[in-house]
């Protein structure tokens, strides 16, 4: 008899209440990833190499005239009568104007995180939690009265 009052004692405390709620909000992660591309042209300056030519000829006339667009030329006639012109272009680097596009490529990552947060929130116990508690306070000051009253025999309530 007395192991059935013990497990119904042990049953009634592991069925208690919770004065507190808990209210939790959600977590979310979001990453968005915008990235923006523009064209910017500038304008430089390139210099152009123009390789070194060179042109010889012998004919038997007293003059030649060869032409290219950046030369220099020299004629002169030889002691046998053969006519000497030599043409070779000046070693020039002339500078050029040109446009250079240029691709220029931001990325600007947007992070947003929500961490969950549990807040306790305090609510009123209900009439069956109230009354699991009370009901729990009887049943012990009754099970330690009833022990009480068997040490001391059952002179008073026979059992």
């Amino acid at each position: 008899m007395i192991n059935k009052i013990v497990i119904a004692l042990w049953a009634i405390a592991f069925v208690s209440c919770c004065p507190c709620r808990k209210l939790a909000t959600s977590e979310q992660d979001s990453v968005r990833i915008e990235v923006r591309e523009r064209v910017v042209s500038r304008i430089d300056t390139v210099e152009v190499h123009i390789p070194a030519e060179r042109e010889e000829r012998i004919v038997e006339a007293d003059s030649s005239y060869i032409e290219t667009k950046v030369a220099a030329s020299w004629a002169k006639i030889n002691s046998d009568g053969t006519l000497y012109h030599s043409l070779f272009t000046l070693p020039l680097a002339p500078k050029v104007a040109v446009t250079i596009p240029t691709l220029h490529r931001d990325s600007i990552v947007y992070r947003q995180q929500y961490r969950e947060v549990v807040v306790e929130v305090a609510k009123p116990l209900t009439w069956w939690q109230t009354t699991q508690i009370k009901g729990f306070r009887i049943m012990i000051i009754l099970l330690i009265a009833w022990l009480a009253l068997r040490k001391l025999g059952n002179h008073f309530l026979p059992l």
